[in-house]
């Protein structure tokens, strides 16, 4: 059984997760909220660009950009529209696996039909705002727990699954780059979808950082780097299939890149901003 919430400090909004927080990194303010949160359309602007009422968005002990606008084209009354960064957007599609799925499975529908029919459960975000200090407060107040929870927070945002998205939406997945956070060392063995990818490595104990391209990043971080041998974290940027023949190319620049701001093995004049050091030997001038 769910029981109600103790911790409840600013008038709140419980909204029940739908496709609007996965589609446009936003959603629609509905008159009622507004109108408790003392937010009008004469506080905002008219647009992303032009937006007056910025804000922060706290969730799950982070903070993340947000922003309130207004639409009042064709309208008899202006439409409030909150908008957040695409980093919140992951987190939310991370916390919220069931409901993000669902919304792909509707997309990819022949027939227009509403999917919660056929996958029948609801989950919510509850929307704190405090209007003294422009600040959002977004708590995930239910989940559902994801049929296979391990399986699903690691293809979450995997190049397959984001593919998908995309094309469901209209767009084409060829322009985009699939970017992903440090994991530990331990990790390596749970990647899915490490093809034709730049990465980094980092030695925390030396302070060594190292970058490489490869084709199978699985594969070739099995193999030994001698230059970093006990790195103990792991990052890569999915490129896509369009820039496989530049693959070489971009890890020569970011590698040249690093020099400039690392001490490096070539003595490429830096400007040293951390006690880390570029532990690649082939360096460009």
């Amino acid at each position: 059984m769910r029981l109600e919430r103790k911790d409840i400090q600013f008038p709140l909004w419980r909204k029940k997760v739908d496709i609007s927080l996965f589609d446009h990194n936003s959603t629609p303010i509905p008159a009622w909220a507004a109108k408790m949160w003392g937010i009008s359309a004469g506080s905002v602007g008219s647009s992303v660009k032009s937006s007056k009422l910025t804000l922060a968005i706290q969730f799950e002990g982070q903070a993340y950009d947000g922003w309130i606008t207004a639409q009042v084209k064709g309208r008899k009354s202006a439409q409030l529209r909150l908008f957040f960064s695409e980093r919140l957007a992951i987190a939310l599609k991370k916390r919220f696996v069931m409901s993000y799925l669902r919304a792909i499975e509707s997309k990819l529908s022949p027939v227009e039909h509403d999917v919660e029919d056929d996958s029948p459960f609801w989950e919510f975000l509850d929307i704190e705002f405090d209007n003294a200090s422009n600040q959002i407060f977004f708590t995930a107040y239910y989940t559902q727990r994801p049929y296979f929870p391990n399986l699903f927070q690691h293809i979450i945002q995997s190049a397959a699954l984001v593919g998908v998205a995309e094309i469901s939406a209209g767009r084409s997945r060829e322009r985009y780059i699939y970017k992903h956070d440090w994991r530990p060392r331990a990790e390596l063995k749970k990647v899915v979808d490490g093809k034709n990818v730049i990465y980094l490595l980092v030695d925390s104990s030396k302070a060594l950082v190292y970058a490489g391209v490869a084709k199978d990043l699985v594969k070739r971080l099995a193999q030994d780097h001698p230059s970093i041998p006990a790195w103990d974290y792991f990052r890569y940027d999915q490129l896509p299939a369009g820039l496989t023949e530049y693959r070489e190319n971009i890890e020569r620049m970011m590698i040249r890149y690093l020099a400039s701001l690392l001490p490096n093995e070539q003595n490429i004049p830096s400007f040293e901003i951390s006690t880390y050091r570029l532990a690649n030997l082939r360096i460009d001038r």
